[in-house]
């Protein structure tokens, strides 16, 4: 009997060939493949795999249960009435298992003013059975990358890596430049991963206005008046005026009545004096 060779290697399976080049004496009452993970171990002690597909002195016995990543040796073997005989030791690797790359969420940014830089946030990509390729994050419009928080930020990044187990804290920052939803998807791949793992981004820009309460009148006479405001969020840009409106219309349209600026702002508190009023109006 020989030994051929071994064919269609996975991570947990393996065909392997024999091929009984004459019978002996008596007719063959079994034929397979016997494998170990031990190199050189003595035939007969090896896991035997009997086959039943001898066809023109050719068979193959269907391995299984193999471990991923380990080199596997085998023989073929023959038995008739004389006893059985042993072909040449071979040998085969099992494959790796596939590379994959995991990742953490990202927390959204929400909204953030136009021209401004938020963050960051972060997200952890962890690795298994991956290649020294490269463990790339992918570009994506607003957003930008570093792996410290106070690090330089960029674009893109390529991590070099050594393979195997991977894991990696990304860093991100979101600088809106326009009024709209920044909302996509990161790309992170390499290592020998078949396709990149996408981890979702959300943000938008904005170019809010103040936010500006309406207080109370006080100090009223016949003819004058002050009343107050309070600014408790000066929007997206610095404030460049404030004061007080009024009418003699209620409901009137915001922008309809008379202005009366202020320029006493502190603590986000302000007044206004309003005068030329009409007595009981």
């Amino acid at each position: 009997v020989t030994t051929g060779a071994a064919t269609s290697i996975t991570q947990t399976t393996a065909t392997a060939a024999g091929t009984i080049t004459a019978t002996g004496c008596t007719a063959i009452s079994a034929y397979g493949i016997e494998y170990s993970t031990t190199t050189g171990f003595p035939p007969g002690t090896g896991i035997q795999v009997p086959s039943s597909n001898l066809s023109g002195g050719n068979f193959s016995s269907a391995l299984t249960g193999l471990t991923a990543s380990t080199p596997y040796f085998y023989r073929a073997y023959a038995t008739n009435g004389g006893g059985t005989a042993y072909g040449a030791e071979q040998t085969f690797v099992t494959a790796s298992p596939n590379p994959t790359i995991n990742t953490t969420a990202l927390s959204a940014f929400g909204n953030v003013c136009i021209n401004t830089t938020a963050g960051p946030n972060s997200f952890t990509i962890s690795g298994a059975n991956l290649t020294t390729a490269n463990v790339t994050v992918g570009a994506l419009a607003g957003f930008t990358y570093s792996t410290t928080a106070g690090g330089t930020y960029t674009a893109s990044l390529s991590l070099a890596q050594p393979g195997g187990t991977y894991t990696q804290q990304i860093f991100v920052r979101f600088t809106p430049t326009l009024v709209q939803s920044y909302n996509g998807n990161i790309p992170v791949g390499g290592g020998g991963v078949a396709a990149p793992v996408n981890v979702a981004a959300s943000g938008a820009g904005v170019n809010a206005a103040p936010t500006v309460t309406t207080g109370a009148a006080s100090a009223i006479t016949q003819i004058t008046a002050t009343a107050a405001g309070t600014i408790s969020s000066i929007g997206c840009s610095a404030v460049t005026a404030y004061g007080i409106e009024y009418s003699l219309i209620n409901g009137f349209l915001n922008g309809t009545g008379t202005p009366v600026a202020s320029s006493n702002l502190a603590g986000g508190n302000f007044s206004s004096a309003l005068s030329g009023l009409i007595p009981s109006t």
